[in-house]
């Protein structure tokens, strides 16, 4: 039964032109890894986000046209959680670095 079994093997092995030594299991795990890799390379670059320009948006209909209305120089800061719980708010709030820009305007 042993020698009918590598009989069989080698006459498949000859019908796919492949070497009597390789196993076929071994050969679809190395496609497996292969596929599985060549995904993994394009899921980064298909599903990339879109580089918008810098300044202020103001509106939706800004964002879907990447036309920032105001150019500012900001910065985005977390706000601590003492911050949060004494004055209430979002977890973020817009900083200028330069202080060009009024507090009232950025708020």
């Amino acid at each position: 039964m042993q020698r009918a079994q590598t009989e069989n093997i080698t006459l498949f092995n000859l019908a796919l032109h492949l070497p009597v030594g390789v196993n076929i299991n071994t050969l679809q795990m190395k496609n497996t890894i292969i596929l599985t890799l060549i995904f993994i390379g394009l899921n980064g670059s298909l599903f990339a986000q879109t580089q918008y320009p810098k300044g202020c948006y103001m509106s939706l209909e800004e964002i879907k046209s990447k036309k920032p209305s105001a150019n500012y120089n900001l910065e985005i800061m977390k706000r601590t959680t003492g911050e949060i719980r004494m004055n209430g708010g979002n977890d973020y709030k817009l900083v200028s670095p330069d202080k060009s820009i009024k507090r009232k305007t950025l708020k």
